[in-house]
């Protein structure tokens, strides 16, 4: 689903290369979750533990609302779905309405997957219930287990967040290290004059992810219980990041530069001053 090519109990690894890995209160949900599936051997168990990978975000916030698009989504193509199955019953061509019911599912799920995943999962439901309805399956067993797995796995990781949420301030730290590095092997591949194209594509990913990590500190209520480590107040992390893109938009504009050979020291002088001091107040507050 989405553009997850490979999950392992410990992280998620995206087709891009770019690995989101998940904390350790979801590593051990979805632990869980899989025994669960494996020891009840239930129709359709497998939905629980691959429900909890998929609604599983970096941040409260963002898995609060991916649950919330993943449940929505899968009640809204059960209706679709059974309103396609009412049309094949009624009119009798059962064959032919689910072949086209597919075809619309399959577009929902292409078209939306990165533009709106509620609508793809919607797709994703219906192509699913209706591939086992063609393959001799009760659509009415399916729907219970499918809806009844899809649920518990929303609550079952809002259970694990609430009670102890990734604290976004370590994350923010290491997400703005991740982007000071990227930055910086980002200067030297421009001043080298090498093709830059994929270290600028570091760059904005790691961008991404600091500007999440950022984001989520804010919002992000306390656990049950925490986790020690330094803990950074959001608008500390929020001026970094902005310093950072800040020294990329200056990298960027050099990379320009050389293009019509008019190199400006000057601003080299300037990148280096700007990552040097996001590295010491990175260091700084990562020592409290």
């Amino acid at each position: 689903e989405q553009n997850t090519i490979d999950v392992t109990f410990d992280r998620l690894v995206l087709k891009d290369g770019f690995t989101l890995r998940l904390t350790d209160c979801m590593e051990t949900a979805l632990r869980l979750a899989n025994v669960v599936a494996i020891l009840t051997e239930l129709p359709h168990a497998y939905w629980f533990p691959m429900t909890v990978a998929w609604v599983t975000k970096p941040d409260l916030s963002g898995t609060v609302t991916r649950v919330f698009m993943r449940v929505s989504g899968t009640l809204l193509g059960i209706i679709v779905t059974a309103l396609f199955i009412v049309l094949a019953r009624g009119t009798g061509l059962e064959v032919i309405v689910s072949i086209l019911a597919i075809g619309v599912a399959t577009y929902l799920v292409i078209g939306y997957i990165w533009a709106n995943y509620p609508v793809a999962v919607v797709g994703i439901t219906t192509f699913v219930l209706i591939f086992e309805l063609l393959d001799g399956s009760n659509p009415e067993e399916d729907v219970i287990a499918r809806v009844g797995f899809t649920v518990l796995a929303g609550v079952w990781v809002l259970l694990f967040s609430i009670t102890r949420p990734r604290r976004s301030s370590l994350t923010a730290l290491d997400a703005l290290d991740r982007t000071a590095s990227a930055i910086r092997a980002y200067a030297d591949t421009v001043r080298s004059g090498q093709d830059a194209a994929e270290a600028r594509a570091r760059v904005n990913r790691e961008r991404l992810a600091a500007l999440t990590a950022v984001s989520a500190a804010t919002t992000e209520p306390r656990g049950i219980w925490e986790r020690p480590g330094p803990h950074v107040d959001p608008e500390d992390a929020a001026a970094l990041l902005t310093d950072a893109l800040e020294a990329a938009s200056v990298i960027v504009a050099e990379e320009l530069l050389q293009e019509s050979h008019d190199d400006d020291p000057a601003l080299w002088q300037r990148v280096d001053t700007a990552l040097t001091d996001m590295d010491s107040r990175i260091a700084a507050l990562r020592a409290g």
